[in-house]
């Protein structure tokens, strides 16, 4: 199948309809529904400016937080649809599956392909709060934790 990237930048920027001709890439990008994704990279730079304004930006380390925070978000989001959907909450009647194509609902992924990548995307997460550990300390570790538990608990 053919790569299309023009989707990949609509994918960014709504939600676009997705058929059998949609390239594997988009279909992540709307099953993560990374439409969103400008709240996440919006508070990530938020911190960069905070950092900046006393003099100790580092832009690797501000691009690598917001993509371990851009991954995050995005496994959240598959996640909370896999849980809603083998627990009922995510009917054909429902809101989410409304207002967007639902991974499992619209025949996006197989549950089980949701669970490959989402635990992928989860490791590069991982591997980048690990950087940031050995880099900047234990703290981290605290933060990822509070993030994971909010993660499992949205």
């Amino acid at each position: 199948m053919k790569l299309q990237p023009r989707m990949w930048w609509t994918a960014f920027n709504t939600i676009p309809p997705i058929d059998a001709n949609t390239d594997v890439i988009t279909k992540w990008l709307v099953s993560m529904r990374a439409a969103v994704f400008v709240m996440t990279t919006t508070s990530a730079l938020l911190g960069g400016i905070l950092a900046a304004s006393v003099g100790r930006l580092d832009w690797l380390m501000l691009a690598l937080v917001t993509i371990g925070l851009v991954l995050a978000h995005g496994a959240s989001n598959l996640l909370n649809d896999y849980w809603d959907a083998r627990h009922g909450l995510d009917t054909d009647d429902s809101f989410r599956v409304g207002y967007g194509p639902h991974p499992l609902h619209s025949g996006i992924m197989t549950s089980g392909t949701l669970l490959r990548g989402t635990a992928l995307i989860l490791l590069v997460a991982t591997l980048i709060g690990a950087y940031f550990t050995l880099a900047r300390g234990p703290l981290v570790i605290a933060f990822a934790l509070a993030g994971g538990l909010i993660l499992m608990l949205y």
